[in-house]
Formats: structure tokens, C-alpha cells, sequence
């Protein structure tokens, strides 16, 4: 299955240091068989899922469409 990543979440990957991005890329393209990778979880009351990478969160919908990239703090899904 192919991962796609939306204009909005490709954005949100540049802006991070190389390291971040060393560390997200290998696990956005791991969703491409996301029923086996650890650390996914079903976000509660959306209908999408989470997968957490260190201090990151790859947001994504169940058809591996990759829509938000956010450093985890107190706001990450509001």
C-alpha cells in the first residue's frame, strides 16, 4: 500500500531539523503496513489514528494518508 502525504503534513516536515525528519521519515514509510507497526493508536471521537515516533505524531487516516505532522505538547489534538 502506498503512503501519501498531504501538501499541509510535507510542510510541516521541513520545517524540522534534520534529525527529526532522519527519525520520522523510515516510520511514515514503515504505515505503509500499518496494522503491524507499533506505537499506532486509534484517536478517540476521530476518525483518525496516531503514530507516535520519540516526541513526534504522525496523524494519519486509515488509508495511509499522512495529514499532520506535530511535535507532541499539550495542543496536538485539539
Amino acid at each position: 500500500m502506498e503512503v501519501i502525504i498531504t501538501n499541509h503534513a510535507q510542510r510541516q516536515l521541513k520545517k524540522l531539523d534534520e534529525q527529526a525528519r532522519q527519525e520520522l521519515r523510515p516510520a511514515i514509510l514503515d504505515l505503509s503496513e500499518w496494522l503491524e507497526v507499533e506505537n499506532v493508536k486509534k484517536l478517540k471521537g476521530r476518525p483518525d489514528y496516531r503514530l507516535r515516533v520519540g516526541r513526534y505524531r504522525v496523524i494519519f487516516e486509515g488509508s495511509i494518508y499522512v495529514t499532520q505532522i506535530l511535535l507532541r505538547d499539550d495542543r496536538t489534538y485539539a
